[in-house]
């Protein structure tokens, strides 16, 4: 089942291809098999709802299609399909709509689903699929998540169409296992299967197409107690026609129990021991931080509200007030480990209702605020109506109206004041751990995140710490080229261990050394402070030397 009609025909070709190669005598070639309703054009994921009212239509059917393929008469067959394909018409009420239990109805007829089901579903981000939410919402998914990729919902789909017992085999992307929108597709698939195999291929390039590939083989019915998969992170450089050999022997037992709704880990008892001992001595970030987490801020256009030194000073020559508004901004790139670094650059910050944004709620807000915006602010109204189209259409392309174009995305704008103060800046994407501090009242793009503490010394060295890179590296989501997402859905997650001002002060005092050495010199060697860092650490997370060996081993 394919949803383009081309693959379709190419795999019935296929299949009729290999019959006629696999003959040894042509001249005994069997006449090709009929593959009607067999190999079928169609969308996996929606369908048809099965009621009292077509149960009888359903139920002629499947008493109409044997008869259809045991039928050798040519004029009898073509009657029975007709009677077929108006009984599909009558079922999906005249719609292009496929159900497999209309096509493929004596599957369900005799044994209540499919034996095996094999897979590889289109890896398409939910961006993409903003038109299907609404239909797979209605559909009813138990999965459903409004941010989830299309692969969620052929996980799910494939498991119901599979009987008792019933085995599937499916290759996707791996983002499910640790991805926020996975979470009630982890638990439905460790509830409703007994997993075999799971091998994640990291970045390893399985298909030109797609990176990140996964593999995930089980049976339908409920694990026992003592179930446990085969797991394997596949290793760089070996070569995938071993793929048999090489899971068998280097992939690890793993209690299914261990495969929990919070992430996938495909990891040896001891790391995974390890990992619940840092969750249990710490708190989530979030936690201590009392929610002080945020996304950078998204402009809808940076080419209209990010601006160089130049066009700042120019702004503000042209009238003061440009000042007020014109914030020291940093991109992801701007930020390294310990620091960052300027890149001259300026966010004209105008939130939604500005300069009435301290009361939006005011009638007539929306109205007024730009007849105001512009008497007190004429040198950057004049600047941003350059950018008037443009910001119409992005405002329109996100909210469906065009009023205040001149304001940045709402996205960020609720908690703007808590860049002005002192933060750690998190760059979305890394290779290595690079958390900076920020007392300059910086404001970031939505290539970061910020978190907020009053104790901006201690967390920085934790963060940098190689406990918690060796952390997030076993939770975050990677990307190709061994980078890491350390967007807030993971950042949020990291433990932080309970200490006292005085177990925090060595710390501390490390970290002020190595900060103003990163500003005077930014290739400054810092490596024996941060080695000291680590050590303190380790004493807080009161880690074994066993346990310090796992973390260091990684981090090499």
């Amino acid at each position: 089942m394919d949803i383009d009609p081309g693959a379709v025909e190419i795999a019935k070709l296929r299949l009729w291809l290999s019959l006629v190669v696999d003959e040894e005598d042509v001249q005994q070639i069997k006449p090709l098999p009929n593959l009607d309703y067999k190999i079928v054009v169609g969308n996996s994921l929606l369908g048809v709802e099965k009621t009292l009212s077509n149960t009888l239509t359903f139920n002629k059917l499947e008493r109409l299609k044997p008869g259809y393929f045991d039928e050798s008469d040519t004029a009898k067959k073509a009657s029975l399909k007709r009677k077929i394909d108006d009984l599909i018409h009558e079922l999906t009420n005249g719609k292009e709509t496929f159900d497999y239990e209309i096509y493929f109805s004596e599957v369900f007829h005799k044994k209540k689903g499919f034996d095996v089901i094999i897979a590889n579903p289109p890896y398409v981000r939910q961006e993409k699929i903003k038109e299907l939410k609404p239909l797979l919402k209605a559909a009813g998914y138990e999965c459903y998540t409004g941010t989830a990729d299309l692969l969620v919902y052929f996980y799910e789909r494939g498991v119901n169409l599979l009987r008792g017992g019933g085995a599937m085999a499916l290759i996707t992307s791996n983002k499910y296992y640790r991805a926020g929108y996975g979470e009630k597709l982890r638990d439905f698939l460790s509830r409703e299967l007994t997993l075999h195999k799971l091998v994640d291929f990291g970045d390893a390039p399985v298909f030109e197409a797609i990176a990140y590939a996964s593999i995930l083989t089980g049976t339908r019915h409920s694990p026992p107690n003592d179930s446990a998969a085969l797991g394997y992170t596949w290793e760089k450089d070996l070569s995938f026609d071993r793929i048999t050999q090489v899971v068998a022997e280097r992939g690890q037992k793993i209690s299914q129990s261990e495969l929990r709704p919070d992430g996938w880990r495909l990891e040896s008892p001891a790391v995974l021991r390890l990992l619940d001992k840092l969750r249990r001595t710490g708190m989530p970030l979030g936690e201590y931080v009392s929610g002080r987490l945020y996304y950078g801020l998204k402009t809808g256009l940076n080419e209209a509200f990010v601006v160089d030194g130049v066009t700042r000073d120019r702004l503000i020559r042209e009238h003061k007030s440009s000042d007020e508004v014109l914030k020291p901004f940093l991109r992801g790139r701007d930020v390294k480990r310990w620091r960052t670094e300027s890149a001259d650059l300026w966010l004209v910050f105008i939130p939604w209702h500005f300069p009435q944004h301290f009361n939006p709620d005011g009638k007539g807000a929306s109205v007024t605020a730009e007849k105001e915006f512009k008497r007190k602010y004429p040198a950057i109204h004049k600047h941003l109506s350059h950018f008037k189209k443009q910001l119409m259409a992005r405002n329109v392309a996100e909210t469906g109206v065009r009023y205040e174009w001149y304001a940045l995305q709402r996205w960020g704008a609720e908690y703007w004041q808590e860049f002005e103060q002192a933060k750690i800046v998190i760059p979305a994407i890394v290779q290595s751990v690079e958390y900076a501090p920020d007392f300059g009242k910086h404001y970031s793009n939505d290539k970061t995140s910020i978190c907020i503490t009053e104790n901006v010394s201690f967390l920085l060295g934790l963060l940098n710490s190689k406990v918690l890179w060796w952390f997030i590296r076993q939770t975050a989501a990677s990307k190709q080229g061994g980078f890491y997402e350390f967007k807030p859905m993971y950042v949020s997650g990291l433990p932080i261990p309970a200490a006292s001002p005085k177990e925090q002060k060595p710390v501390e005092q490390l970290v002020d050394r190595i900060l103003p050495a990163k500003q005077r010199n930014p290739n400054a060697d810092v490596s024996a402070w941060e080695r000291e860092i680590d050590q303190l650490v380790y004493a807080l997370y009161g880690l074994t030397p066993e346990e310090i060996q796992i973390v260091e081993g990684a981090a090499k």
